[in-house]
């Protein structure tokens, strides 16, 4: 038996589950058992500064 993973990647989680749905109706439509959609952990940026003591670099309004 063969499987075919897809992993999808986006911003807007409406549009991934509206493609998500698409695939699902298509795979119905051939007859294709399928399981998913699968949420995976959201990935976070994490973007470390490095600041002074004193507090210069700051941006304080």
């Amino acid at each position: 038996m063969q499987v075919a993973r897809i992993k999808l990647s986006g911003k807007d989680p409406k549009e991934l589950d509206s493609i998500c749905s698409d695939i699902r109706e298509i795979a119905k439509k051939f007859g294709i058992n399928y399981r998913g959609p699968i949420p995976l952990p959201t990935k976070i940026l994490k973007v470390v500064t490095l600041k002074t003591p004193c507090g210069d670099g700051t941006l304080k309004r």
